[in-house]
This record gives structure tokens, sequence and C-alpha cells, in this order.
């Protein structure tokens, strides 16, 4: 029911399958991230309009 959905993850958690699911990336518009995250993982992310902050 949120207006924004914000995803507070390190770069570890991109790129492997987890037993749990929090959102669909549909769902997420920003994802604050460490700066570890690899540039091909950023792209992917952009292209889905999903703004990236990286710490």
């Amino acid at each position: 029911m949120a207006d924004q959905v914000i995803l507070l993850a390190d770069a570890s958690k991109f790129g492997v399958q987890a037993f749990t699911r929090v959102a669909d990336l549909n769902q997420i518009h920003s994802i604050i991230t460490d700066n570890r995250i690899s540039s091909d993982t950023l792209s992917q992310l952009k292209e889905r309009s999903i703004s990236i902050r990286t710490v």
C-alpha cells in the first residue's frame, strides 16, 4: 500500500537464489546498496527504471 518501495540490501544479495522472496522487482522503486554491486547488475536494474543509490 506504499507509494514507494525502497529495498535496502548489500551487494552480496544480488544474483543469488534465496529461500524467500521480499518482492518482485517490478514492485521496487529504489534500491540502496553498497558500492560492490556489479556493473552488470546495475545496468539490469536501471533498465527496469529502478533508482539505485550506492553507499
